[in-house]
């Protein structure tokens, strides 16, 4: 940005100007192009802070990112249809599902799910999609993927211009209750609250901020039935984790419902119990040796997972 725009401009505004490649997701396509645009004669003296308030827009932020390079008219969202024009129907339809996805990244069962698809043919869907360089492969083995933020945004765009708005509510229910679904088997086990698997605890540290980002999800879109499935169990594996804060987090979302919203059997938790399945008590847990409260703990590529968390 600085070698576009130029130094000083960007040490005027430099929280502006890293907004501004944080809201581009680093790409540098997007990045020239705005560039671009700022030194155009009539945007020399624009705020930084303004354009990155227009790029916080996500409905308008891929709009934002038209221009001219070489005297040619350029664009995001041309660039990423030429390669979403080159794939099939099926992986089309995938694609854009995988923008209907609350959290910012996933495995493939997880899109199977979410597009109503076998797992087998989500996995190969998902390769297609790599190839063309539309989802990046993560994790240190290659089994999770994520989307690019402007690319999430414009399969989103896709999936709001192509799929029902019903088919894409069930979208996310589906995504949703594959997380409930999985937090429940855990926490239902017996003696889940006082040893809690390592496979558990592992999931867990993959996939907290999607979690998190679903109940944020379910919370906006007044689903209450799904948040509580959310909720209970999650509420369980933080007290077993001895995570307070985080625990306090978790009900508030279903506290802060509208009076008559939601199931009329609200979760039972307070300070002596967890919930009906993880009745121990709180102060005899909290008196155990090593428990401390200790904010959940992000993964490396953490910073780049909270994208879509209020989306």
């Amino acid at each position: 940005m600085p070698r576009i725009i130029g130094a000083e401009r960007v040490a005027r505004e430099r929280d502006a100007a890293d907004t501004i490649v944080t809201l581009l997701g680093g790409l540098p396509l997007a990045i020239c192009i705005t560039g671009g645009n700022l030194i155009a004669p009539s945007q020399r003296r624009r705020p930084l802070s303004e354009h990155a308030g227009l790029l916080a827009d996500e409905r308008r932020r891929i709009s934002q990112l038209e221009g001219q390079l070489d005297g040619e008219d350029i664009g995001v969202r041309s660039s990423f249809e030429i390669s979403y024009r080159a794939l099939r129907e099926d992986t089309r339809r995938l694609f854009r599902y995988l923008g209907l996805l609350a959290g910012a990244d996933f495995v493939p069962a997880l899109a199977a799910r979410c597009a109503d698809i076998g797992e087998e043919k989500a996995g190969r869907l998902l390769g297609e999609l790599a190839d063309r360089q539309l989802v990046e492969v993560d994790g240190p083995t290659g089994e999770r993927y994520r989307l690019h933020d402007l690319l999430c945004l414009y399969a989103r765009e896709h999936a709001e211009r192509t799929e029902p708005e019903a088919e894409r509510h069930q979208a996310f229910r589906h995504s949703a209750d594959w997380y409930a679904t999985r937090l429940d088997t855990w926490m239902n086990r017996p003696g889940a609250h006082e040893n809690l698997p390592a496979e558990a605890t592992d999931w867990f540290a993959e996939e907290h901020l999607n979690v998190q980002a679903n109940i944020r999800r379910a919370y906006e879109s007044h689903e209450w039935e799904l948040l509580l499935r959310l909720v209970e169990p999650l509420y369980g594996l933080l007290f077993y984790r001895s995570q307070w804060e985080e625990m306090e987090a978790v009900k508030r979302p279903w506290r802060s419902r509208r009076p008559g919203h939601g199931t009329t059997s609200p979760p039972s938790w307070g300070r002596s119990s967890i919930s009906p399945r993880h009745g121990a008590s709180w102060g005899a847990v909290r008196r155990r040796p090593g428990c401390t409260s200790e904010p959940w703990r992000s993964p490396a590529r953490g910073a780049t997972r909270t994208r879509r968390a209020g989306s």
